[in-house]
């Protein structure tokens, strides 16, 4: 369940960079994935640009990998910001 802040449990691991937990819950509840927090952020944008972690740890790359196969509209809209806003 979310926090107050719609923190589901994904955030806080991709937020913490434990990479473990990120793929112990893809791998048994991946509904999250697309599900912005308050701020507005995916789990994967905080893996990406606020966690810290080893970028070039090979695990790092897997992992958000992973991420953008559980939700494939995530790859192109960072890539391309505000393709689908609303």
């Amino acid at each position: 369940t979310a926090d107050a802040g719609d923190n589901l449990p994904l955030h806080y691991a991709c937020l913490g960079g434990k990479l473990d937990i990120v793929n112990y819950i893809l791998e048994n509840s991946p509904s999250g994935v697309s599900v912005p927090n308050k701020d507005p952020k995916l789990p994967i944008d905080l893996l990406l640009f606020d966690a810290v972690c080893d970028r070039d740890d090979l695990k790092y790359i897997d992992t958000i990998h992973s991420l953008l196969r559980e939700n494939p509209k995530d790859s192109v809209a960072i890539l391309y910001p505000g393709l689908f806003a609303e």
